[in-house]
């Protein structure tokens, strides 16, 4: 008899799981996202299956990262740039990695982050520059730079900060070795109403065209009028 109980369960089970709707992730009308199988009038959603969870090492020419029902950004590979997918998790973060295919040597990290009004992380230029100084600050042991020291974002439609760290050993080698890097330069720049950009960037020099078209790349992302 209890065998029978056992497997009348199971079956019961699968029948549920079988006939469970379809689940959504939702912004509702007070700004919380949330998953549910039931959306309501209002709600603005996105099929939860859709939903790529800790995407690792994902390759394609072009991808649209969805951090908000009205923000999606498009990163796509070009002739001198590798972009590679490396998590997301639709409407909350993306991680992208961007590496050259030849010439100027560098290695940029994209943190874009979902940033809504249930969840307001960096929704004020405070609040950013305290995360960009705090997180900066276990650099310190290992570079010629003391103190984090924070650089406006020179775009007057938004705000975000960066500061940029020198390696001392590194900087102290007469030849560098291929993946070996002197300055580290982070930082965030809100984009809109919904979204925040992280960024981490390692180069050999901050000054030359090439470093400031990492700069402009990261800028590039505000939907903010420029």
């Amino acid at each position: 008899m209890k065998v029978i109980i056992l497997t009348l369960c199971v079956f019961i089970g699968f029948l549920n799981f079988a006939n469970a709707g379809e689940t959504y992730r939702c912004i509702d009308l007070d700004g919380n996202t949330i998953i549910t199988d039931a959306p309501q009038d209002g709600m603005k959603c996105v099929s939860k299956d859709d939903d790529t969870e800790s995407i690792v090492n994902s390759g394609g020419k072009t991808r649209e990262l969805m951090m908000s029902l009205d923000d999606t950004f498009r990163v796509e590979e070009t002739k001198d740039w590798n972009v590679e997918v490396k998590r997301i998790l639709t409407l909350r973060f993306a991680d992208v990695l961007i590496t050259p295919k030849h010439g100027y040597d560098f290695s940029m990290m994209l943190y874009f982050k979902c940033d809504t009004e249930d969840l307001s992380q960096f929704d004020t230029p405070e609040k950013i520059s305290t995360s960009i100084r705090n997180s900066s600050e276990k650099y310190l042991t290992g570079t010629i730079e003391k103190k984090v020291t924070l650089r406006t974002i020179p775009i007057k439609s938004t705000y975000g900060y960066y500061t940029i760290l020198t390696d001392a050993e590194i900087a102290a080698k007469s030849k560098l070795s291929p993946g070996e890097f002197k300055y580290l330069t982070r930082g965030m720049v809100r984009l809109s109403k919904d979204s925040a950009l992280g960024f981490s960037i390692m180069t050999n020099d901050t000054n030359s065209a090439d470093y400031k078209k990492l700069l402009k790349y990261v800028y590039s992302f505000i939907k903010y009028p420029k």
